[in-house]
């Protein structure tokens, strides 16, 4: 019960932030479908970027073993661990908590 009282308050946080007048549920749909700037295509331009010249680098200076084996790390920490970061908090992780609670 701890729990969940600790991650409401982000919730109610953005609750309060949101207009009197506005519509709620179209309000929580713009703030869960909103992308950071690493997610729109500039920053994903500057990602790929970034991650190809680390993997480029990595190629010349390692052997073909470790270089594949960094290529492969280079690329699970930007898929998994940066877009998660990224991204922030969303009013839906809250919901989400919620529903697995209820189930």
């Amino acid at each position: 019960m701890q729990d969940i009282l600790e991650k409401s308050r982000k919730f109610k946080k953005w609750i309060v932030g949101v207009p009197p007048d506005a519509d709620l549920f179209k309000e929580y749909m713009k703030e869960i479908s909103r992308d950071s700037f690493l997610q729109s295509l500039p920053g994903k331009i500057i990602r790929y970027s970034v991650f190809g010249a680390v993997e480029i680098a990595a190629g010349c200076y390692l052997s073909p073993m470790e270089a594949t084996i960094s290529g492969f790390s280079m690329g699970a920490f930007d898929t998994f661990l940066l877009d998660k970061l990224t991204t922030g908090w969303r009013p839906n992780q809250y919901i989400n908590h919620v529903k697995t609670l209820i189930n």
